[in-house]
């Protein structure tokens, strides 16, 4: 594993995000800079293993059943936020993408797979469905446009 002695135990960052009530983020471009073996790596410094991190939504991306990665991500999520169920589920961009995220695959199909987790969220019974999208506000238009059922979308990736 990767020496992250800045972002273990009693490391501000990591405090800070607790305090925050982070409830899930989604995998930026970025992220994978340095390959999914590296993205790991820093998840398993920061929270030491899946169950105890923050949920990371990667709806559009396509791990090997092998891969370490596989366990720290989730295609949604289910929360109950004061008696009202809430479901999320997170978009990376596939464009802009540095590094290599192979042999991850960052689907670009947005509009089919947004739909489909929407579905299925509204088939568990949310009543609230977000979108974390990492792909920029014009993504994030197009999302809106071909998607029927979100009732929010956070969208980053453009810096603006």
């Amino acid at each position: 594993m990767t020496d992250f002695k800045w972002f273990e135990g009693s490391n501000p960052n990591r405090r800070e995000f607790v305090a925050l009530g982070l409830g899930a983020f989604v995998v930026g471009n970025h992220e994978f800079r340095f390959g999914p073996g590296f993205l790991t790596d820093v998840l398993t410094a920061a929270w030491l293993d899946p169950e105890h991190g923050v949920p990371v939504l990667g709806t559009n991306l396509d791990i090997p059943a092998d891969n370490a990665l596989l366990p720290w991500v989730s295609s949604t999520l289910l929360k109950d936020i004061k008696g009202v169920k809430v479901g999320l589920f997170g978009l990376t961009t596939p464009e802009s993408t540095p590094g290599d995220p192979t042999p991850v695959v960052v689907r670009s199909d947005v509009c089919p797979i947004g739909q489909a987790a929407v579905d299925a969220l509204r088939g568990a019974g949310v009543q609230v469905v977000i979108a974390l999208s990492h792909a920029g506000m014009s993504a994030a238009r197009d999302l809106a446009g071909c998607t029927s059922g979100i009732d929010v979308i956070v969208n980053g990736h453009d810096h603006a």
